[in-house]
């Protein structure tokens, strides 16, 4: 769910100003209207002006009546309402908002079940009629995924590090940044294990502790990691070879890395892909999931990873 657009922030503030304008006594005309909200966003770009029309013109945000093309008035539901600050009571389209948020699953992160009942409870039926797509497609966020996440999350804003089991002993790492993959919805934390930065995948992690910092100029070394890519970037083709749109779906899946890619012909595309070192176990899988239609060309000990992991099957 797309939560914060800067042109409609923008836009939702020039509307709650005309509002109380006009609520003050303020008199504009349709025309004088429209033109100081262009002014108050900042934009009569194509975005603002489909912003301006679906708050105006929509039935179901009853904000302003403008069936006098003279004077602008508010609508009945907020008629009435002089000489008090119209941001003070929530708008009909910040309610859809905050009731979409509350239903998308990642909320679970920040907020208990109970809080999210308790206030999604406080909203008119009227208002709930929100799906999320995300939800029927996937997984909820486990308790135990929540829970680590605001743990670690902790750590990080506190900069502290943790400590949880692997393999008969008890890591002790710092964490220093928090990643949500939309691909695969999956969560990860950046660690520092006191030679190398690896991501992990916070399902996979259990009774967490917070610890006092183990390391020291860990953010400053975060703040290099995180600026420095891997020496040699990965190359390797993709191939349409029986009409499975692998193209599209590789253009998708490999999106999110710094890359170039360069048709070679209409079902071949090359792709040449920089990555973080901590990054290459994920990239790995998301090659191998393409099969016969991709072919990794350089470098040598990726090749060599890659034909390991397909020789065990």
């Amino acid at each position: 769910m797309e939560l914060f657009h800067e042109y409609r922030n923008k836009s939702m503030m020039a509307f709650i100003e005309l509002a109380e304008r006009i609520a003050n006594g303020e008199i504009f005309s349709a025309i004088e209207f429209e033109k100081e909200y262009y002014r108050l966003s900042g934009d009569s770009g194509k975005q603002t002006m489909v912003f301006y029309r679906n708050v105006v013109f929509n039935d179901k945000l009853p904000v302003f009546n403008l069936s006098d093309k003279k004077r602008v008035r508010l609508s009945e539901f907020l008629d009435g309402y002089n000489n008090i600050k119209i941001s003070d009571i929530p708008l009909k389209t910040e309610k859809y908002w905050l009731y979409n948020a509350l239903s998308d699953r990642l909320s679970s992160l920040f907020l208990s079940d109970d809080e999210i009942n308790l206030l999604k409870n406080k909203f008119p039926e009227s208002l709930q009629y929100y799906r999320n797509i995300d939800d029927e497609r996937h997984e909820d966020i486990s308790q135990n995924t929540a829970a680590n996440f605001r743990t670690i999350l902790h750590a990080v804003n506190s900069k502290k590090s943790i400590s949880y089991p692997y393999k008969g002993i008890r890591c002790r790492v710092t964490p220093v940044k928090l990643e949500y993959d939309q691909r695969n919805f999956k969560l990860y934390v950046i660690i520092f294990d006191g030679n190398r930065f690896i991501k992990t995948d916070i399902s996979k992690i259990s009774d967490i502790s917070i610890i006092e910092p183990v390391f020291d100029n860990v953010p400053e070394l975060a703040e290099k990691m995180l600026e420095k890519q891997a020496y040699s970037p990965i190359v390797f083709t993709v191939t349409d070879k029986k009409n499975r749109n692998a193209i599209e779906r590789a253009l998708l899946a490999f999106s999110v890395y710094d890359h170039i890619a360069e048709p070679l012909n209409k079902k071949t595309v090359k792709f040449t892909i920089q990555y973080y070192t901590m990054d290459l176990d994920i990239l790995i899988k998301d090659i191998l999931s393409f099969g016969a239609d991709i072919k990794v060309e350089s470098p040598k000990f990726v090749v060599k990873k890659i034909t390991e992991i397909i020789e065990k099957f």
